[in-house]
């Protein structure tokens, strides 16, 4: 009869024990891993072998095992970031100290992630250099900060452009005051002097200047003026359509004209003549951004549409009206883009642009509900996309008749449809 070594049993007990310990460990630091979304590593930079939890092969999406990691994954390192990575590594392997970096990874399916490493490098007496850490997926983080900073931008914005509009209304109200004595009396003075005297001409120039001051500040009262709530039913697609009808009758040759605008009503909540400065805003740009002749086209649907962030603001989900406008012109670069819709700022030469085109468009829209995206390049042309919220109240007749323009301001605006512009 053999007897145990009891020994070898305390030993084996306290091994299974360890073993059992070990396991546990493994596990729990498993599922810390995994509710945490933070994996960790350890690569013998000597020999490049790698070790990666299993929440690192989750995020680093390889399949498991992979053997010699490190290479692959050095080949997904997005390529703008390749030399602050390699420096850091290197860095590490000569001074040893604790690091943090963030760099991006080009997914095989065109994605970009945002990882964020903390590394430390130890160096052992046998020269062997292992590099351990642990990486966190930040791609939402990321975007999300990046959206937050373009949300800020945009608000900044917006306070700019109520602040000059506040100011703005103000000097033009006052103006229009003075120009009201001007005409006035210039009127009378017309009126006064004999046709054959050379004052006569005087005073008609007089006229035409103040006339022409009056003009820009109706432009001014507008863009400070809100509109929001005292909107009617109109049908945006009858008002695209008279406005192209203008811009047919003096468009250069150079210059040819594609349009989609469909027959059926497409209703929404706003003021016409206000509409048809949009539309005829955009038109008037992109025809003079096109100096060496090109094409012109204009598109006018209706559709759903999910939330996105545009140029100029962030579309909320819903059915909008989409007003295309895009031309084949000079384009602008990034400069420019960040101020077009700024009040007074142009590109045109002194005398040849008020600025306000555009700022007025900016403000239209977003008083109407709107909101609109601008994409451009130096020499690849520019499409404004504007998105205006579709209304399901039925566009009765007398509604529909209050969308046509006066026969005066069609005139006015077939004269002026060159000068109604800001870049």
């Amino acid at each position: 009869m053999s007897c145990s070594d009891p020994l070898q049993e305390y030993t084996d007990q306290k091994r299974t024990r360890a073993e059992e310990r070990l396991r546990r460990s493994e596990t729990l630091m498993a599922e810390t891993q995994r509710l945490t979304q933070t994996g960790s590593f350890a690569w013998n930079h000597s020999s490049g072998e790698i070790y990666w939890s299993d929440e690192t092969y989750r995020i680093l999406e390889y399949e498991q095992p992979t053997t010699s990691a490190a290479g692959p994954l050095s080949q997904r390192v997005h390529p703008e970031d390749v030399e602050i990575v390699r420096y850091l590594v290197e860095r590490a392997s000569h001074d040893g100290r604790e690091f943090a970096c963030e760099h991006r990874l080009q997914m095989p399916d065109g994605r970009v992630k945002h990882l964020r490493f903390v590394v430390r490098a130890i160096r052992h007496d046998t020269g062997d250099l292992d590099i351990i850490g642990a990486v966190k997926d930040v791609t939402e983080q990321r975007l999300a900060r990046d959206e937050c900073e373009r949300l800020e931008q945009r608000l900044r914005h917006a306070e700019k452009l109520e602040a000059v509009g506040r100011r703005v209304g103000g000097i033009a109200h006052d103006f229009n005051n003075v120009l009201a004595g001007v005409l006035g009396y210039g009127e009378m003075l017309f009126e006064e002097t004999p046709a054959d005297s050379e004052l006569k001409r005087y005073a008609q120039n007089v006229l035409t200047a103040a006339t022409r001051g009056r003009e820009l500040v109706e432009q001014i009262l507008t863009y400070s003026r809100t509109q929001r709530g005292a909107g009617v039913s109109v049908d945006l697609a009858k008002v695209v359509a008279e406005t192209l009808e203008l811009i047919r009758g003096s468009l250069p040759a150079s210059i040819h004209l594609e349009a989609s605008v469909p027959e059926a009503p497409l209703v929404l909540i706003g003021d016409a003549t206000q509409l048809h400065r949009v539309a005829m805003n955009l038109c008037s740009n992109a025809i003079q951004a096109m100096n060496l002749g090109g094409t012109l086209r204009v598109t006018l649907e209706a559709a759903e549409f999910p939330a996105q962030a545009l140029s100029h603001g962030t579309l909320e989900p819903g059915r909008y009206l989409r007003l295309i406008v895009a031309d084949s012109g000079s384009g602008m670069d990034e400069n420019i883009l960040a101020h077009i819709f700024e009040p007074f700022f142009t590109t045109k030469e002194a005398g040849k642009g008020t600025g306000l085109g555009l700022s007025l468009v900016y403000a239209i829209i977003t008083d109407s509900g709107g909101t609109i995206d601008v994409q451009s390049a130096p020499r690849q042309g520019s499409t404004f996309t504007v998105y205006l919220p579709q209304s399901q109240v039925t566009l009765a007749a007398p509604m529909a008749a209050a969308g046509a323009m006066p026969n005066r301001r069609r005139a006015r605006d077939a004269r002026g449809l060159h000068a109604l512009h800001t870049a």
